[in-house]
């Protein structure tokens, strides 16, 4: 079985969280502090068959008497089917079997902890198998309940229905049994007395039938579901999880201990029995190297062993530097290691395929780079057998190939907490900042090459924009365009324009409105003695952003992916500002949107960027002559660099000769 969506209702601050349709791995939670991304992960792992009824703190904060419920789907193969008709009796008409390969099972697990099917197509096929025989049954139940009722002078009695469980049923006639025996006794009327044990007589002899083996081919069908049905296992914290000291005696008992001989393939049973210190030493060592091989391919952050020996009844867990002979407890190295190492240890340990994991927050106390072998772990190690679905605030846990994976969590001030499938165009911008930081770290790592024309792109939006639109221009056989995006901060823009004049590489930086490209062009001729033709300027028009280029009915058909309505009216730019859309993120999904689906663009669109891209390749830019120049621009002679500052002619570099230690000027 394979959960594909969820809905949570009354559960903590959610009044209905809406479906949620997972990823095909890995299903990423992320929204603003408070969002209620922990209580969703806590929703799920409360449906666990494990969990007998949701716990009091899992009821609505605000006090109403709403119940918390939560529905899970699950997708069926046939097999699967043909083990519930197998284990269960029951004969699924091909009817309804198709109906749950197509559709799925919806389940629902109430306040109580007992599951439900909802599913009205499906309900029918339990109603057939019933017939008219349960109706005669109830119908006899209620006419002697009636009877004890007037007999029993108004004594409440407890409701037998033919929807309760087999369970329920039985305990409720135990409950109307007691009132019974405690009512008797009173009574002097011995005629009284025989009607009210021939009703008592006639309820129980239903009941056993309503009871009796596949009487309620419902409740065995979902006893059957609920037994295929994965394990939702919840993790939120590792730290303290590895002991220092185990004694020999308990080594099966313990589960760090457990993990290790999974992952290493270790033989417990050998370690207890071995009576030579030697034997059991080489043991361990043996076994430990191939999880230290193993985990030393994830902890990038230092090479750390982990170091098991026998120390008389004892097994002591140490950690220590590669090359180094101090050992350490693990719980004095950082908590961030304890996390990863128990995180490592526990994820990676082979398991029963017919799990979920839940993982709130994974890694709070790492590093960035030690961030993304979290990922790591989960793509190579975890899925795509047993699903993932996490929370987090770190935009390091964030594939930017992978944005199907993100659900967005709001919070709704009618709804509680509702989860959204696919990011919204006017979300605000501190709940986009994780996948924001994560596009922008996609496009740090670039960098120039020789023989092409390097392209700066100082704003990742127009980047996006530029590399989308790249495909659909001519560019000449000889002109290899490498766009290198900038973070749009000053400093990195001035360190990338140093090096490429540095290696004298071919290159343009590319400034637009949004990164302020006037100012900035001019420092960068001022500070560097560039050419004109090496600043160019999107859309040298004032208040004119590179979406503004695009032909309308591209933008609103695959930027924003909306009818334009009463928009027409207002710049691409503008309609960005007023229905708060991230443009960044807006260019990114274009960009994805064309190599997907290769969309056609209009001859608008392309002519306005096939100039742009003409400019960047050969330079050019409006023609206006020196005489039509205002006054104070044409003599502004300050504006030329200091001569000392002047970069080298072409061709000539600095290097440092390491051999004699000083420069030379080649």
């Amino acid at each position: 079985m394979k959960l594909t969506r969820f809905r949570i209702y009354n559960y903590k601050s959610i009044v209905d969280s809406g479906y949620c349709d997972l990823a095909s791995d890995i299903t990423i939670f992320i929204g603003k502090n408070e969002s209620g991304k922990t209580a969703i992960l806590e929703a799920l792992r409360d449906f666990d068959k494990e969990v007998p009824q949701f716990p009091q703190n899992a009821f609505p904060l605000d006090g109403s008497d709403e119940l918390p419920t939560i529905e899970l789907c699950f997708q069926l193969d046939q097999t699967e089917i043909d083990k519930i008709q197998a284990d269960s009796g029951i004969s699924i008409p091909k009817e309804f079997s198709d109906h749950i390969l197509s559709k799925g099972l919806r389940i629902i697990k109430d306040s109580l902890g007992q599951y439900h099917l909802n599913d009205e197509f499906l309900s029918q096929l339990f109603e057939e198998k019933n017939g008219n025989k349960k109706e005669d049954q109830q119908s006899h139940i209620q006419s002697a309940k009636e009877r004890l009722h007037s007999l029993l002078e108004g004594q409440r009695l407890p409701d037998i229905s033919i929807d309760l469980s087999p369970e329920e049923i039985q305990k409720k006639t135990r409950e109307l049994m007691v009132i019974v025996k405690s009512f008797l006794p009173s009574l002097k009327d011995e005629k009284k007395q025989n009607e009210i044990i021939e009703s008592v007589r006639l309820i129980i002899r239903e009941t056993k039938n309503l009871t009796q083996k596949n009487a309620f081919p419902k409740e065995k069908f979902l006893h059957c579901i609920t037994g295929l049905m994965p394990r939702l296992i919840y993790f939120s914290e590792f730290i303290g999880y590895f002991p220092f000291a185990v004694p020999i005696a308990k080594l099966k008992e313990t589960e760090p201990m457990l993990d290790f001989a999974r992952i290493s393939g270790l033989d417990l049973e050998r370690v207890i029995n071995a009576q030579d210190i030697q034997k059991r030493i080489n043991i361990l060592n043996r076994h430990s190297a191939v999880v230290n091989g193993e985990f030393g391919d994830y902890w990038k952050q230092n090479q750390i062993e982990l170091v098991i020996k026998p120390e008389g009844d004892n097994i002591l867990f140490f950690v220590k530097d590669r090359d180094k002979t101090d050992i350490f407890k693990i719980d004095q190295r950082s908590k961030g290691f304890q996390w990863f190492l128990s995180f490592y240890l526990r994820l990676s340990t082979p398991k029963s395929n017919n799990n979920i994991i839940l993982i709130d927050e994974p890694g709070m106390n790492l590093h960035a780079k030690a961030q993304k072998e979290i990922l790591k772990v989960l793509e190579e190690k975890i899925v795509p057998k047993t699903p993932v679905i996490l929370s987090t605030h770190s935009s390091y846990l964030i594939d930017p190939l992978r944005l199907d994976r993100i659900r967005i969590v709001l919070k709704d001030f009618q709804r509680g907490s509702v989860i959204s499938n696919h990011i919204p165009k006017d979300v605000d911008a501190d709940t986009l900042i994780p996948i924001n930081t994560a596009l922008r770290m996609d496009t740090a790592g670039m960098l120039p090459l020789p023989g092409r024309c390097n392209v700066i792109v100082n704003d990742p939006a127009d980047y996006y924009f530029l590399n989308t639109l790249k495909r659909y221009v001519k560019i000449p056989d000889q002109k290899e365009i490498n766009l290198l995006p900038c973070s749009g901060d000053e400093g990195n823009l001035e360190q990338l324009v140093s090096l490429l004049k540095g290696f004298d590489f071919d290159f343009r930086v590319v400034l637009s409105r949004r990164c302020d490209g006037h100012r900035r062009g001019n420092q960068l001729k001022k500070k560097f003695g560039l050419e004109e033709e090496r600043i160019v300027t999107i859309a040298p028009e004032p208040g004119v952003a590179t979406e503004d280029l695009l032909a309308p009915s591209d933008f609103y058909d695959y930027v924003v992916q909306r009818e334009a309505n009463d928009d027409k009216t207002v710049s691409n730019s503008q309609y960005f500002e007023i229905h708060n859309i991230d443009c960044v993120l807006a260019a990114r999904s274009f960009q994805d949107n064309a190599k997907a689906k290769d969309i056609t663009l209009s001859d608008e669109t392309v002519n306005t960027f096939q100039k742009i891209f003409d400019r960047i390749i050969f330079g050019e830019k409006p023609a206006v002559p020196t005489n039509q120049l205002p006054q104070e621009e044409t003599e502004e002679k300050p504006e030329l660099p200091e001569p000392q500052t002047v970069q080298p002619p072409k061709r000539r570099h600095w290097f440092l000769l390491r051999d004699r230690k000083t420069y030379k000027n080649f």
